[in-house]
């Protein structure tokens, strides 16, 4: 009998890291498609060569969804809100990770540019309201274009 307890406990524990492993390869394919678009726009881009954990987290914060936390020996952190994440579209998601590694890899800081009707001009915008977003198929090739600095 105790060893059928042992062996739920085992089988339980390698299906809780099996999950975990499967939600960060959900993020690493957004890495991917950074690198991606960094590439065609004639920038080369390793994020797996830089000291950046990328990960799910309850952030507790008001307002704030995903963080990037650079720390003094250089290491870096991505923390993406999981409960959020699970409501968001795929466009979405890409946004909110090129936010956080416009962070983290661009070193690039909020932008609040509008145009003349209160558009965001950038990925990099705070999320507070400051303007109002605009990624859909139709504006994503000019934010990323602006994200890469082009």
């Amino acid at each position: 009998m105790k060893k059928i307890w042992i062996f739920i406990g085992m089988v339980t524990l390698c299906y809780a890291c099996l999950q975990e492993e499967t939600r960060d390869i959900t993020l690493l394919s957004y890495v991917e498609s950074f690198e991606t678009e960094a590439e065609l726009r004639g920038i080369y881009v390793d994020v797996s060569s830089m000291d950046i954990q990328i990960g799910f987290s309850v952030i507790d914060e008001n307002n704030i969804v995903g963080q990037c936390l650079h720390y003094t020996d250089g290491h870096k952190e991505i923390w993406i809100d999981e409960n959020y994440w699970t409501r968001l579209t795929e466009l979405e998601k890409e946004y909110l990770m090129f936010h956080e590694l416009g962070h983290c890899v661009l070193n690039r800081g909020h932008d609040n540019t509008t145009n003349s009707i209160g558009i965001c001009q950038s990925i990099m915008q705070d999320g507070t309201g400051h303007c109002i977003r605009r990624y859909n198929t139709n504006t994503r090739d000019a934010l990323i274009d602006e994200l890469f600095n082009i």
